[in-house]
């Protein structure tokens, strides 16, 4: 049950962030911008990145008995999220080297 919730989850983020990324291009650049290295409508960097801080953020919650506080979620999200982009952007470029 909780792999398909996680699928789910990984879809829905990933649908949600292409479709950010490309309004936020196409509204700047003023034509449109398809975001992403895949075909269709899919960032997978935002779907990972949200299953992962959400399982973090439950396995955390579930040690300490009561929900993992909001700038602790913050904080987790933002230096993961970094270092998912980092990593993801080395080794995308070494790949293409």
């Amino acid at each position: 049950m909780w792999i398909s919730r996680l699928f789910v989850l990984f879809m829905i983020y990933s649908f949600f962030g292409w479709v950010y990324e490309s309004s936020f291009t196409t509204l700047r650049d003023g034509r449109w911008q398809n975001r992403g290295f895949l075909y269709g409508p899919c960032c997978p960097i935002y779907g990972v990145g949200a299953v992962l801080i959400t399982q973090i953020a439950e396995k955390v919650g579930s040690m300490q008995n009561e929900p993992m506080p909001l700038w602790s979620i913050f904080l987790v999200s933002f230096v993961g999220s970094a270092v998912l982009e980092y990593v993801t952007s080395y080794t995308l470029e070494k790949d293409s080297i």
